[in-house]
């Protein structure tokens, strides 16, 4: 179903919607969550019931893909939020008003495609803290019977929370690889915690840089 051939009559808040999902980039989001959003910073009023409509339109339309949230230690997806990334990064860009996206959330939309492109399983990969609480990990992928972690790392720490990812990674407790795309890496290495660091030019070249 196409976006203009669905009920969708607010082009401004479909608008309003696609802007939001691009400013926030890998973070979880609900339906509620992104109404409650658009109030506080576009004093846009709307519920969950219709943002949810409009969410799932863009998804029929391939304009967006939903990833659910992967349990690491419990080895399980779980439900909402999710986290939503645009189908190539130029719907990134023209979501963003086509000003410069940060550069790290443009890599990880890449990096994120290539995987989808790849045939893989991707999600967002969470750890719950002694309260119960979710981190997320950065990428958790899956394939036939491989799983791998991937942090991007490629704008400020700042930029996209890749920081407290890096520290979480070290953190996972099972032996699948662990990768980070950086973008000041000019050779592929592993470090004294198994972790692989490649560039992005890297991993987007290699089909194999992920499951050897």
């Amino acid at each position: 179903m196409a976006v203009r051939d669905s009920c969708l009559r607010d082009s401004m808040l479909l608008q309003d919607i696609i802007s939001g999902i691009a400013s926030a980039g890998s973070a979880p989001l609900s339906a509620a969550g992104l109404a409650g959003l658009l109030l506080r910073e576009r004093g846009r009023r709307t519920n969950g019931n219709t943002v949810g409509s409009y969410l799932r339109a863009l998804q029929d339309s391939l304009l967006i893909r939903r990833s659910a949230r992967y349990d690491i230690r419990g080895r399980r997806q779980v439900g909402s939020p999710f986290s939503y990334f645009f189908a190539d990064t130029g719907l990134l860009c023209a979501a963003s008003g086509f000003a410069a996206p940060q550069y790290g959330r443009l890599i990880e939309t890449a990096v994120y495609c290539e995987l989808i492109r790849r045939g893989y399983e991707v999600s967002a990969g969470i750890l719950y803290d002694r309260k119960d609480s979710p981190y997320e990990t950065g990428l958790a992928v899956r394939h036939i019977d491989e799983q791998a972690y991937i942090t991007v790392r490629c704008g400020t720490d700042q930029e996209n929370g890749s920081g407290r990812k890096m520290a979480l990674l070290s953190k996972i407790p099972d032996s699948f690889p662990k990768i980070v795309i950086e973008r000041d890496v000019f050779r592929s290495f592993t470090d004294e915690l198994g972790i692989r660091h490649i560039s992005p030019e890297d991993f987007l070249m290699d089909e194999h840089s992920v499951f050897s």
